[in-house]
């Protein structure tokens, strides 16, 4: 395994982490609990929808995290085949 490789792969894992972070918050189920009885006011509607909003990009963070920890994982697999392949011709070479 490629050094570089293995500190993509860490990354990878930790931007997935941080997205089952969010996802498992608290914040992400808000709109579940929230009814005209949790808000004084006019607005509850309008608040709703913000609330809405701020989850849907969250939601769409979290599914960016995970599609970058996937690109840095081909990427970590493009660094261990070019090593490999040039292992290989290194021991080729010498033969």
């Amino acid at each position: 395994m490629h050094g570089d490789s293995a500190a993509l792969r860490l990354r990878a894992n930790e931007m997935r982490q941080v997205a089952v972070m969010i996802e498992s918050s608290s914040v992400m189920t808000l709109d579940r609990h929230a009814g005209e009885e949790t808000v004084i006011g006019s607005r509850f509607d309008a608040l709703l929808d913000e609330l809405r909003l701020a989850q849907q990009q969250l939601f769409a963070s979290v599914d960016e995290l995970r599609w970058r920890a996937y690109c840095l994982e081909r990427d970590a697999d493009d660094l261990d085949m070019a090593a490999a392949r040039a292992a290989t011709l290194g021991v080729a070479g010498v033969a």
